[in-house]
Protein backbone atom coordinates (compact mmCIF):
# COMPACT_ATOMS: atom_id res chain seq x y z
CA UNK A 1 0.00 0.00 0.00
CA UNK A 2 1.31 3.42 -0.97
CA UNK A 3 1.46 6.09 1.72
CA UNK A 4 1.07 9.76 0.81
CA UNK A 5 1.51 12.73 3.12
CA UNK A 6 -0.21 16.02 2.38
CA UNK A 7 1.23 19.01 4.21
CA UNK A 8 -1.41 21.73 4.12
CA UNK A 9 -5.08 20.86 4.22
CA UNK A 10 -6.69 23.90 2.69
CA UNK A 11 -8.79 23.85 -0.47
CA UNK A 12 -6.15 22.28 -2.73
CA UNK A 13 -4.63 19.84 -0.21
CA UNK A 14 -8.00 18.55 0.96
CA UNK A 15 -9.40 18.33 -2.59
CA UNK A 16 -6.29 16.41 -3.66
CA UNK A 17 -6.67 14.00 -0.75
CA UNK A 18 -10.34 13.45 -1.61
CA UNK A 19 -9.49 12.84 -5.27
CA UNK A 20 -6.72 10.35 -4.38
CA UNK A 21 -8.96 8.47 -1.95
CA UNK A 22 -11.71 8.38 -4.61
CA UNK A 23 -9.40 7.20 -7.40
CA UNK A 24 -7.21 4.79 -5.44
CA UNK A 25 -9.53 3.53 -2.71
CA UNK A 26 -7.82 1.21 -0.27
CA UNK A 27 -4.62 1.07 -2.32
CA UNK A 28 -3.37 4.26 -0.64
CA UNK A 29 -3.12 5.64 2.86
CA UNK A 30 -3.30 9.44 2.99
CA UNK A 31 -1.81 11.19 6.00
CA UNK A 32 -2.44 14.89 6.46
CA UNK A 33 -1.12 17.70 8.59
CA UNK A 34 -1.73 21.41 8.91
CA UNK A 35 -0.86 24.19 11.35
CA UNK A 36 -4.62 24.69 11.77
CA UNK A 37 -5.62 21.66 13.84
CA UNK A 38 -9.25 22.23 12.86
CA UNK A 39 -8.27 21.66 9.23
CA UNK A 40 -6.99 18.18 10.12
CA UNK A 41 -10.29 17.12 11.66
CA UNK A 42 -12.29 18.69 8.81
CA UNK A 43 -10.19 16.91 6.16
CA UNK A 44 -10.64 13.60 8.00
CA UNK A 45 -14.42 14.07 8.26
CA UNK A 46 -14.55 14.85 4.53
CA UNK A 47 -12.70 11.63 3.68
CA UNK A 48 -9.59 13.40 2.36
CA UNK A 49 -7.20 11.74 4.79
CA UNK A 50 -7.09 8.44 6.61
CA UNK A 51 -4.98 9.77 9.44
CA UNK A 52 -4.16 13.22 10.75
CA UNK A 53 -0.80 14.06 12.25
CA UNK A 54 -0.07 17.08 14.40
CA UNK A 55 3.67 17.04 13.60
CA UNK A 56 5.56 17.25 10.33
CA UNK A 57 7.88 14.44 11.42
CA UNK A 58 4.96 12.11 12.13
CA UNK A 59 3.38 13.00 8.80
CA UNK A 60 6.40 12.33 6.57
CA UNK A 61 8.07 9.34 8.20
CA UNK A 62 7.57 6.14 6.25
CA UNK A 63 5.65 7.66 3.34
CA UNK A 64 6.27 7.20 -0.38
CA UNK A 65 5.12 10.64 -1.57
CA UNK A 66 4.99 14.03 0.14
CA UNK A 67 2.79 16.81 -1.27
CA UNK A 68 3.50 20.37 -0.14
CA UNK A 69 0.16 22.19 -0.31
CA UNK A 70 1.19 25.30 1.59
CA UNK A 71 1.94 28.87 0.59
CA UNK A 72 5.00 28.96 -1.68
CA UNK A 73 6.98 31.14 0.73
CA UNK A 74 6.73 28.43 3.43
CA UNK A 75 8.08 25.66 1.20
CA UNK A 76 11.81 26.34 1.58
CA UNK A 77 11.61 26.09 5.37
CA UNK A 78 9.39 23.01 5.10
CA UNK A 79 11.86 21.26 2.82
CA UNK A 80 14.73 22.05 5.18
CA UNK A 81 12.78 20.76 8.15
CA UNK A 82 11.49 17.50 6.65
CA UNK A 83 14.60 16.52 4.66
CA UNK A 84 16.28 14.53 7.48
CA UNK A 85 13.09 12.53 8.12
CA UNK A 86 12.42 11.38 4.56
CA UNK A 87 13.18 7.82 3.52
CA UNK A 88 15.31 7.13 0.49
CA UNK A 89 13.19 6.88 -2.66
CA UNK A 90 10.52 9.33 -1.51
CA UNK A 91 9.07 11.66 -4.12
CA UNK A 92 8.32 15.19 -2.94
CA UNK A 93 6.07 17.46 -4.97
CA UNK A 94 4.18 20.68 -4.48
CA UNK A 95 1.04 22.40 -5.70
CA UNK A 96 2.39 25.95 -5.59
CA UNK A 97 1.67 28.58 -8.17
CA UNK A 98 5.31 29.37 -8.97
CA UNK A 99 7.95 26.86 -9.92
CA UNK A 100 11.49 28.17 -10.45
CA UNK A 101 12.29 28.84 -6.80
CA UNK A 102 10.43 25.81 -5.45
CA UNK A 103 12.06 23.36 -7.85
CA UNK A 104 15.44 24.95 -7.11
CA UNK A 105 14.91 24.58 -3.36
CA UNK A 106 13.95 20.94 -3.81
CA UNK A 107 17.12 20.25 -5.77
CA UNK A 108 19.35 22.15 -3.32
CA UNK A 109 17.88 20.97 -0.04
CA UNK A 110 16.73 17.39 -0.46
CA UNK A 111 19.41 14.71 -0.12
CA UNK A 112 20.40 12.33 -2.88
CA UNK A 113 17.92 9.50 -3.27
CA UNK A 114 14.91 11.78 -2.82
CA UNK A 115 13.27 13.23 -5.92
CA UNK A 116 11.55 16.59 -6.17
CA UNK A 117 9.02 17.16 -8.94
CA UNK A 118 7.30 20.53 -9.10
CA UNK A 119 3.58 20.52 -9.75
CA UNK A 120 0.89 23.09 -10.32
CA UNK A 121 -2.76 22.12 -10.68
CA UNK A 122 -4.57 24.77 -12.67
CA UNK A 123 -7.64 24.56 -10.49
CA UNK A 124 -9.16 26.42 -7.60
CA UNK A 125 -12.12 28.33 -6.27
CA UNK A 126 -12.85 31.81 -5.03
CA UNK A 127 -13.03 30.55 -1.44
CA UNK A 128 -10.35 28.70 0.46
CA UNK A 129 -10.14 26.19 3.31
CA UNK A 130 -10.96 22.52 3.60
CA UNK A 131 -14.70 23.08 3.83
CA UNK A 132 -14.57 24.32 0.23
CA UNK A 133 -12.79 21.16 -0.98
CA UNK A 134 -14.30 19.21 -3.85
CA UNK A 135 -13.45 15.67 -4.96
CA UNK A 136 -13.96 16.75 -8.60
CA UNK A 137 -11.87 19.96 -8.42
CA UNK A 138 -9.16 18.47 -10.66
CA UNK A 139 -11.48 16.75 -13.16
CA UNK A 140 -10.42 17.84 -16.65
CA UNK A 141 -7.98 20.36 -15.15
CA UNK A 142 -4.46 20.82 -16.46
CA UNK A 143 -1.86 19.73 -13.91
CA UNK A 144 1.56 21.04 -14.87
CA UNK A 145 4.46 18.77 -13.92
CA UNK A 146 7.82 20.56 -13.68
CA UNK A 147 10.76 18.20 -13.04
CA UNK A 148 14.17 19.69 -12.35
CA UNK A 149 16.60 19.83 -15.28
Amino acid sequence: MEKIAIIGLGLIGTSLGMAMRHALGNDVEVVGTDLETGYISTAKKMGAIDRGERTLVGAVQGVDVVVLATPVLAMRDLLEFIAPYLSEGVVVTDVGSTKADVVGWGEQILPEGISFIGGHPLAGKERSGPKEADVSLFNEAVYAICPAP
